[in-house]
């Protein structure tokens, strides 16, 4: 993975849509689950957006280099088909569909693999939302097993 995510934060209320910190929200799920669809689409799409916004940064004043930017994507990980598949249940969702439309569903090589077009992109934050707070071992996991590879 080219670059890194210099942080990630873990959000229990479920943000609805990607934003890009301090300048306003530019897709919404609907998009999101088109930045999913490929690394090589998601990145090429995050890449055009980052550029769409540091354009406007500059024409009011701002250094594009000054902002954030970041992505909201939905959690699902796990060991294994089962376990995703379980996870994804809970949330009442299909374990393909998640898969489709959030590079942080998946397991750990998988996500790390997806976020890369991100992170290459230029994502900076990255904010998860943890949609079920029952499955703290959920959590645990991921620290364990995804973060570390991130970086």
């Amino acid at each position: 993975v080219k670059g890194s995510i210099s942080q990630i934060y873990i959000d229990a209320n479920s943000i609805a849509t990607v934003q890009w910190s301090k300048a306003g929200t530019i897709a919404s799920g609907a998009t999101q689950a088109t930045l999913a669809t490929s690394a090589r689409k998601a990145g090429d799409k995050v890449t055009e957006q980052f550029d769409r916004v540091g354009t406007a940064a500059a024409a009011a004043g701002r250094a594009p280099d000054s902002l954030i930017y970041s992505a909201a994507f939905v959690l699902c990980a796990g060991r294994d088909a089962a376990e995703l598949t379980r996870r994804a249940g809970a949330l009442g969702r299909e374990l393909d569909e998640m898969r489709g439309n959030s590079p942080a569903a998946g397991t750990p090589t998988e996500i790390v693999d997806k976020l890369g077009a991100f992170i290459s992109a230029g994502v900076q934050r990255v904010y998860l939302q943890v949609l079920d707070m029952s499955d703290l071992d959920h959590l645990e996991f991921f620290a364990s097993e995804v973060i570390g590879r991130l970086s």
